[in-house]
């Protein structure tokens, strides 16, 4: 078994993949520990981001899984479709336009593994074209919550000390597959709907200070 399925849904993408994708297989962790799933959403690019897939494949196919969708279903879609073929202990997801630090998926898992979390979510930095890298002010401090009680998790909810966006958070695919959730189809605010029900079902939650994933900000969307 992977120790993690990264899940990179891709659309209209090959002016970005090529950064993502060296940055997936560069992790510290290992290429052989990780299993890449890059999800085609049906690009509208000639199939120029699928054969930049094709080719990302040929690289490493005994960690890279390709898949084609017919329809746009936008990112919602697209994770959830990737999930059907993960089988790693934990799940993450990249966009295909962001990048990580090398040290993401053994600095993340390793925490995963050292408190048995359920989920463990860790900081980032901004980037815009012409700017460059941007650090995040939203300073985190390194925490880790044990739920015991309806009290407990109240309490975790009512802090809001973990965010709705799925892709700053490494998940037990245990868990996913015990809460049966789902992304949200076809809409643009579709993280929610996945993230918000595993606060319910997580019982060992770590957050972490690091700021290992480098989030794009693109004029045009």
């Amino acid at each position: 078994m992977k120790k993690v399925s990264v899940i990179i849904p891709c659309f209209n993408a090959v002016k970005w993949l090529p950064k993502c994708f060296v940055s997936l297989v560069g992790q510290s962790i290992g290429i052989d520990n990780l299993e890449l799933i890059f999800v085609n959403d049906a690009s509208k690019d000639d199939g120029q981001t699928w054969n930049m897939l094709n080719e990302i494949e040929k690289a490493y196919p005994d960690s890279i899984i390709i898949i084609d969708l017919p329809h746009n279903r936008r990112q919602g879609g697209a994770r959830n479709e990737g999930l059907k073929y993960a089988s790693g202990e934990y799940i993450a997801f990249v966009d295909a336009d962001d990048w990580v630090e090398a040290e993401l998926f053994e600095k993340a898992y390793s925490k995963a593994k050292e408190k048995d979390a359920d989920i463990v979510q860790f900081n980032y930095n901004y980037y815009f074209e012409n700017v460059g890298i941007i650090p995040n002010k939203n300073e985190m401090d390194d925490e880790y919550f044990e739920i015991k009680s309806s009290d407990d998790r109240k309490k975790m909810l009512i802090m809001e000390k973990f965010t709705y966006g799925c892709w700053n958070k490494l998940y037990k695919r245990s868990m996913v597959i015990n809460a049966n959730t789902a992304f949200a189809e076809n809409v643009i605010y579709e993280e929610p709907l996945f993230v918000y029900p595993l606060l319910f079902y997580a019982n060992k939650l770590v957050k972490m200070s690091d700021k290992l994933y480098i989030y794009r900000q693109n004029n045009n969307g």
